[in-house]
């Protein structure tokens, strides 16, 4: 029996207390509602039928097949490894945050993570424009960050 939506909020502001990433993979503006209210990250499934509804599409990270969502989940997972955070109290409070490794020549990046860190790659130092991989990457930095300080 599936979880109500309270009851699947109570479950993910629980995983988060203890500092877990919590995504959901969605098509439907209860999805959308159920991320935004929990501050979870959500991944619009592209490959259902009918399609995500426009709102899932417009503010969750596309994944147009379930190998494109797992990749996203692979790069969420190992960001720690990509991801550099630093604060500085002297001379005055500051926060620097980096993405300090395109990891694409690592040998145990699998295809998929692999085309995805060479798609950041040409963002961050080609000036790529791909509106799908700048939200993908968005995902990646603000999972980082969410490590770091939590919400």
């Amino acid at each position: 029996m599936p979880l109500s939506w309270r009851d699947a909020r109570d479950v993910i502001k629980k995983k988060r207390s203890v500092g877990d990433v919590v995504i959901i993979c969605g098509a439907v503006k209860q999805d959308l509602s159920l991320a935004a209210h929990t501050k979870s990250f959500l991944i619009a499934a592209g490959w259902v039928n009918p399609e995500p509804e426009d709102e899932v599409k417009q503010y969750g990270i596309p994944a147009p097949t379930p190998r494109k969502m797992k990749a996203i989940i692979d790069i969420v997972v190992n960001q720690r490894a990509w991801y550099y955070s630093c604060t500085f109290d002297n001379p005055v409070p500051t926060k620097v945050v980096s993405l300090c490794l395109a990891n694409t020549l690592s040998p145990s990046l699998d295809p998929d993570e692999r085309e995805m860190a060479e798609a950041f790659q040409a963002i961050l130092k080609n000036g790529a424009d791909n509106p799908a991989i700048k939200q993908a990457l968005a995902c990646y930095l603000l999972a980082g960050e969410e490590m770091t300080i939590g919400y």
